[in-house]
């Protein structure tokens, strides 16, 4: 059931009236049991709805939303939004990754497996403030190959 006009607005009001007092405590040096966070233990609402449909999402969840195993090595699934890169593009892209991992700290780096990159595709319909710049996902190792804890970075232009 899809909500009025009316109520939409409303909620808006509601929820941004909130943010701007939360954020006005903490801006002006509201310590942090004067400004509890919302947790589990403290949200009420539809807040807590989301809060409990969050913690339910798992990294698990999302790898199988976004990937498929291919010859036993999980790769990005077509379609949902992914594009399959050309050459030329997929070069670039790994190179500005390359770049980026030459920005960390070498604690950071520790387990350089953890940083192989298994796939990558570009991405369309992603994000409203990116102004149609192009963007793409990254699917790594994760801390073991032995484990299916693979991590995706989204990276855009």
């Amino acid at each position: 059931k899809a909500f009025s006009d009316e109520q939409i607005t409303e909620l808006v009001r509601v929820y941004a009236g909130a943010y701007r007092e939360r954020i006005h405590a903490l801006a002006t040096g509201a310590k942090s049991d004067e400004v509890p966070p919302f947790t589990l233990d403290t949200a009420e609402g539809p807040l807590l709805g989301a809060l409990r449909v969050a913690r339910s999402l798992t990294r698990f969840g999302l790898l199988d939303s976004m990937t498929e195993i291919r010859d036993f090595e999980r790769r990005f699934a077509p379609g949902g939004g992914s594009i399959e890169l050309d050459a030329a593009t997929r070069y670039k892209v790994l190179a500005a990754f390359d770049g980026y991992l030459e920005t960390l700290p070498e604690s950071s780096l520790a387990r350089p497996d953890s940083y192989r990159v298994k796939d990558v595709v570009g991405r369309r319909g992603i994000g409203i403030g990116s102004a149609g710049l192009p963007s793409y996902n990254i699917l790594l190792e994760g801390n073991s190959d032995a484990l299916e804890n693979d991590v995706v970075i989204y990276i855009k232009q």
